[in-house]
């Protein structure tokens, strides 16, 4: 086992990784176990914009694309109420009656697009 120190660009911070020896041919192969080693352990926090990924499928239930968003809502801190309402109709398939009167008649609460997503979804 061998110890690399490694000043990328002359900056201040040193990478410390442990390695096998004969692992790393290159220098490229130590910078993609580096970036491997530190982005691995780093979480990333959900922000409100990740809601936009969040979209309906052409056979999926109104009920079910309601609780995924929900369960998805939920997992985010201090979710931006305006946005969430918007990536909550922007993920609905767009040939659902509800997609057309969000359009049409905007909710300002998340609370109520899921009445009316409960209201329509029967």
């Amino acid at each position: 086992m061998s110890w690399v120190w490694v000043n990328p660009n002359s900056r201040s911070v040193y990478f410390v990784y442990q390695y096998c020896q004969g692992s790393v041919k290159s220098f490229a192969d130590l910078i993609n176990l580096l970036n491997l080693q530190f982005t691995s352990s780093r979480g990333l926090e959900k922000r409100t914009a990740d809601l936009y990924r969040i979209v309906q499928g052409p056979t999926e239930s109104l009920r079910d694309y309601l609780g995924r968003f929900n369960k998805e809502k939920i997992s985010i801190p201090n979710c931006d109420r305006i946005t969430t309402v918007e990536a909550y109709r922007a993920g609905l398939y767009q040939k659902t009656g509800l997609y057309e009167q969000l359009t049409m008649y905007p909710c300002y609460s998340f609370e109520d697009a899921q009445i009316k997503t409960l209201r329509i979804s029967g």
